[in-house]
């Protein structure tokens, strides 16, 4: 960013803001801009995705207009490029992209954009207001016992029952009712202290943002597992962390580092695999959806379910309670005979009804070690006391 000398006038200075904007170019900014983030820290794919949104960027107002300088960038420009994402193939892989694909390029420009701001570079934003586009929430995806007790069967590991296997099975299996009973997010799981788990009311409590914290009961089954994960694995001197911030996070990678997010989602591709949900993958934000249509529909409030989960807006809790009374539609429809279905329920239909019903029971038991849902569900209980 372009400095004047002291001494100079007004005038004079804002004659070389102009001719220092004008030589400015966008690849140029753009470095500057990327620069200052690997300063601060950033993370690496971070950095590393704003430099190919903002190569794009770069590369299409060049095709477009031949535009290089800073000072020739416009809001209708932007905008063209982001109509442009949305419309035209990617070119890597020929398919069109996603809504929410085309939303993080444009936050990605929206960000440089307020960075021009910052820097003095731009007397206001130049990105358009309104100009991200949002995804419609799809249906919640719930997980259905028989599935989730394949995904704790998958958790096995061959080999001997004592050592390295043993302790990721214990860790695995875990995770899995620790989401099932307390909907987190998969950055609220990975961010889990050992001191949040309180073995002897049998609770874990996760510290939200603005210091707000939300205790969760466990079951039976999830508390076993919970403390068969400390007792096998995670406080035994074979687990040490291997850097000084993994000391007190409770999940560890298999090389004794903090659990992200990307090893949180490999895992349960891995696990999918192995439970032979190779079409349908089951992720981390199932078991979320799975938390929250048992909350309510064991006669929890929707408010209620809105400080659970720990998210700002209620509209955003209200696609479960739709996906509820949806559901309880098409089992009415089930019930009744045919010819007096409502809404003109054909045979069909109810077939269709039936496949994609919500939770059911689970056909089968399971052994202690692997656990069963347990009648004295956790959730039920709290959403009774709500």
């Amino acid at each position: 960013m372009y400095v004047p000398p002291p001494g100079t006038s007004s005038g004079t200075t804002r004659e070389h803001e102009a001719g220092h904007l004008a030589l400015t170019t966008l690849e140029q900014a753009m470095a500057a801009y990327l620069e200052e983030m690997r300063a601060s820290g950033r993370d690496p794919k971070t950095l590393q995705w704003h430099q190919t949104s903002l190569g794009a960027l770069r590369r299409s107002l060049w095709r477009q207009c031949h535009l290089t300088d800073l000072c020739c960038l416009t809001g209708d420009s932007l905008r063209t490029w982001l109509t442009e994402l949305s419309i035209a193939p990617s070119p890597r892989t020929g398919a069109t992209r996603t809504v929410s694909t085309v939303a993080a390029y444009a936050r990605s420009a929206r960000a440089f954009c307020n960075w021009l701001v910052r820097q003095g570079y731009m007397p206001e934003t130049l990105f358009p207001q309104d100009a991200v586009p949002k995804a419609q929430s799809g249906l919640p995806q719930a997980v259905k016992p028989e599935a989730f007790v394949r995904l704790l069967r998958a958790c096995q590991l061959a080999g001997a029952q004592e050592g390295q296997n043993a302790g990721m099975t214990a860790r695995n299996r875990a995770i899995l009712w620790l989401l099932l009973e307390t909907g987190l997010q998969a950055s609220e799981l990975c961010g889990l202290r050992i001191a949040d788990v309180d073995r002897a009311g049998g609770t874990v409590t996760v510290r939200g943002q603005r210091g707000r914290s939300r205790t969760f009961p466990l079951s039976a089954d999830g508390r076993r597992a919970v403390c068969a994960y400390l007792d096998q694995a995670r406080l035994k001197p074979t687990w040490e962390p291997a850097v000084p911030e993994a000391q007190d996070r409770l999940l560890l990678t298999e090389r004794r580092n903090p659990l992200t997010k990307n090893s949180l989602a490999l895992l349960f591709k891995r696990l999918s695999q192995r439970a032979g949900f190779t079409r349908a993958p089951i992720c981390p934000s199932m078991l979320r959806d799975t938390y929250a249509i048992r909350f309510l529909q064991a006669g929890g409030e929707l408010a209620a379910l809105q400080e659970q989960l720990g998210v700002a807006c209620l509209a955003s809790v209200k696609r479960y309670q739709h996906f509820c009374e949806r559901r309880k539609e098409e089992r009415e429809a089930q019930a009744c005979p045919e010819g007096r279905c409502p809404n003109g329920y054909s045979r069909e239909k109810r077939a269709d009804a039936t496949r994609s019903a919500g939770l059911e029971e689970v056909v089968g038991t399971l052994s202690d070690e692997e656990c069963h849902l347990g009648e004295h569900d956790p959730i039920w209980r709290k959403s009774k006391m709500e």
